[in-house]
Parts: structure tokens; sequence; C-alpha cells
């Protein structure tokens, strides 16, 4: 098994595309590599939505949520060489004392955002270091293991996605992702990484490396851009903090074919993060072979 064998961030409940199925998207895990996979939703989805029409196959409400998991249950008879977790994903606004037992009770594992306030660099590493602070206690509370979910995302859209880059970002030199200096990378992600990532550490809270914030970052043809999300990676990597892979896909049939989301395998591999990096997935129980090809 290799880092591009696991998933933690797999879109597959409503969030599934058209009128695919849960066996649509585990075929496709198997076509693509994947052997151990997070199976998550937006739990707003279900949480805070009361309509009981039926929407790939399951309702907006914490029944269709339970229909959800109970295919989840049964897709692991069928199909044994997967490995199937089964993690609602939380927002960064989510009130986690809002949080029904019957959905602890549910989840193997939990993805769960923290915010990102598009304002200064103070208030993002205050907020975010508030909110891994309050997801550490309630992890410990109720005794469900959890993940934090693309912390570049907010940075990447804001410099990249949805504004135009600004002139020193489309101007930044390319180089190796160990050559940028902290203020760098603190500028660019609009909050202090190696603040954040040490209280990720000191809380133990493994943090993801995202395939979707990738795509997005190469898309941009900025490949110096690249290399800085690699480099706030690597921050967090430094301070101690598990990274986790994960693709966040949602759909994966596009009009020339099928074209999916990736797990980002090149990024551990260039900070030289292998399945031994991995100690929270051997406490789920998940087992490696670890045979590389």
């Amino acid at each position: 098994m290799n880092v591009h064998n696991i998933d933690l961030q797999y879109h597959a409940g409503l969030e599934r595309q058209g009128e695919l199925t849960l066996d649509d998207y585990l075929t496709h895990a198997r076509l693509t590599g994947r052997q151990v996979l997070g199976l998550t939703d937006h739990l707003g989805i279900y949480l805070h939505e009361r309509d009981a029409a039926r929407y790939s196959g399951y309702q907006r409400n914490l029944a269709g949520l339970e229909e959800y998991h109970a295919d989840v249950v049964r897709a692991r008879e069928k199909y044994p060489d997967l490995q199937l977790l089964f993690a609602p994903e939380l927002s960064g606004r989510e009130l986690l004392e809002d949080i029904p037992c019957s959905v602890t009770d549910l989840a193997d594992l939990f993805i769960a955002e923290v915010p990102f306030l598009d304002a200064g660099d103070t208030e993002n590493t205050t907020a975010i270091c508030d909110r891994l602070e309050e997801l550490a206690d309630w992890r410990d509370t109720v005794g469900t293991p959890l993940f934090v979910p693309h912390p570049f995302r907010g940075s990447i859209n804001r410099r990249l996605v949805k504004a135009d880059p600004e002139p020193w970002v489309t101007d930044l030199p390319l180089r190796s992702h160990d050559e940028y200096d902290l203020a760098t990378i603190d500028r660019f992600m609009m909050f202090d990484v190696a603040t954040v990532a040490e209280t990720a550490a000191a809380r133990d809270i493994p943090v993801e490396v995202n395939g979707n914030t990738h795509y997005r970052t190469r898309g941009t043809n900025l490949p110096a851009a690249l290399q800085v999300l690699r480099a706030g990676c690597s921050v967090f990597h430094s301070e101690g903090v598990e990274l986790v892979p994960g693709s966040d896909q949602h759909g994966f049939q596009k009009g020339i074919g099928r074209v999916g989301g990736y797990v980002p395998w090149e990024t551990f591999q260039i900070l030289g993060i292998g399945l031994d990096g991995l100690q929270h997935l051997e406490e789920l129980g998940v087992e490696f072979d670890v045979r590389h090809a």
C-alpha cells in the first residue's frame, strides 16, 4: 500500500453526482487504486435540512444520514478489499455542542473544518487556533477521532481563485518548497502558519493534505504558488503535526469520461512522508500492507 491508496475525504452520499450510487463510487475507488476511504458528506446538509424528498437516494435530514451510514455498513461486507470509514464533515461554523449523540455514535471519524475569515493575519490565526482548541476538547468528550481538512483552502481561494492574483503573487519566484521563508508563507496564507501548526501539534490534531486544494492551485498555472502550498504543509510537518491524505472528490464523471479528484501523493513524497507517518489511522484499525510497489 502507498499514500495514494488512502483517501480520507471521499464524498459519496447526498453529494454524489447525478444518478450515481454508492456502488458506483466504490467501483470508481477500486478502479483508481483507493483501498482506504473516509466516506463523507457535509453534515450540515443533513443536520440543518428537514426535507423528506430524496436526493441521491437519501433524505436531507438525520434519517438520511442514518440511511447513508447503513449503506456504508452493508458495503463493508460487499467490498471486503476496501476499508471504509464513516466520516461526516463539519463546517468551521458548526456549533459542536448542537451535534446530536446519534451522529457521534455513527461516526468512525470526523472531518472538522477550521474558519477562514478573509481578515487580517492576526484575526485569522486567533480564529483558527481557538477552533482547534474547541475541536480537541469536543473530540476528547465524545471519544471520536478527527482531522482538519484543507487548512489552506480559504487562502488559495482568496489568493488565486475567487479574486485576481495580486502582482506579487503572480511574480513569486519559483523555488524549492523548503526555500520559502515563513514571512512569505504567512503573507500568502494570511495567517501565522507556524502558530497554527504548533496548536494542532499540541492538541494532537492531524491535518489533511487536500487534493482539491492542490488541483485549484495547479489550475492557475503558477508553479510558485504550488510550491508555497507545499511549504505550508512542510511547516505543519516540521512542527510535529501528522499529515493525512484526502482527495475531497465529489464527482468523477465528466463529458469526456472518468475524471475525478486525486490524492496528492507527490506532496507526501516530496516531504518524505510515508505510511509509517499515519499513526492515527493505525489507531482506527486501518491495516496497512506496507509492501511498496
